[in-house]
């Protein structure tokens, strides 16, 4: 429990309060069962917790190093991967288009 005061607790103070409201409504009307997710997936009921169960159990802080995880899966070299290029060119024809 940090103070209110703590510079740590005022840079993640905004953040924390929008995930939690963000997880209770995730929890009451999303994942039960009968939820959003039971109705709509092609999973069936249930089908979501198991999809979960599979890819949470394997999860680490690495998992949240995206370059790697990039790596890993081939997709890091931005002259072979045509949407690493898109912010770029994306920018690119705005600047074109407004006369830049």
């Amino acid at each position: 429990q940090l103070p209110s005061l703590h510079p740590l607790w005022k840079l993640l103070a905004p953040h924390v309060r929008g995930v939690m409201a963000i997880n209770t409504l995730g929890r009451e009307r999303l994942i039960p069962a009968g939820g959003v997710a039971d109705n709509t997936l092609s999973l069936g009921g249930g089908g979501h917790i198991l999809l979960m169960k599979k890819y949470y159990k394997d999860l680490s802080w690495s998992t949240y190093d995206l370059p790697k995880v990039f790596k890993q899966r081939g997709v890091h070299d931005a002259k072979k991967i045509a949407w690493l290029l898109l912010p770029r060119r994306c920018a690119q024809a705005m600047a074109g288009h407004r006369g830049l």
